[in-house]
């Protein structure tokens, strides 16, 4: 498993052990997320300073930008006769937006400490949804297909939105 493999499986993992956490364990919840979130943010850093490593020796090669040539790639056949595969790697366009995803969602956490209505299905559902970010994000060619950022972006987000908005949470009215 490579590191942009690495840096979509990050979140997923982090929600998982914040699913198999009790609720009463709040306080574990949250430090799980931070951990989880500040893990793929050296993740990050480190992909970007391999991505720049990688871009520089191009660079000075071909006196072209590289923005739209695929650097760290990871290329697995799962159904050949079908046509598919697990294809994901990174370019200019999709480095920066790795990092601001990072950045964002590790200040998101950090902005969230103090939930105290449905901490664990907050945390959870935000973890899933910077998930399906990064898949996207990653995934060549972009996205899988029509639907794929419903499935992948608006689904968490509504499920999100409805946990925390039932039975007197804070988006209650």
């Amino acid at each position: 498993m490579g590191l942009v493999s690495w840096l979509i499986a990050m979140p997923f993992l982090t929600m998982v052990a914040v699913v198999l956490v009790p609720q009463k364990h709040w306080r574990a919840i949250r430090w799980i997320s931070a951990v989880g979130t500040g893990i793929g943010l050296v993740l990050t850093a480190y992909i970007t300073y391999r991505y720049w490593i990688e871009a520089r020796n191009d660079v000075e090669f071909l006196r072209t930008a590289t923005l739209t040539k695929l650097y760290l790639v990871e290329r697995v056949p799962w159904f050949e006769a079908l046509g598919i595969q697990y294809f994901v790697g990174i370019d200019g366009i999709s480095v920066s937006m790795v990092i601001l995803t990072s950045i964002i969602i590790f200040c998101g956490v950090l902005a969230s400490w103090n939930v105290e209505t449905r901490t664990k299905e907050f945390f959870a559902l935000l973890l899933l949804l910077v998930t399906g970010v990064f898949g996207l994000r990653l995934a060549i060619p972009i996205g899988f297909g029509p639907g794929s950022e419903t499935l992948a972006l608006d689904l968490p987000t509504i499920l999100l939105l409805l946990a925390l908005g039932l039975n007197g949470g804070f988006l209650a009215g």
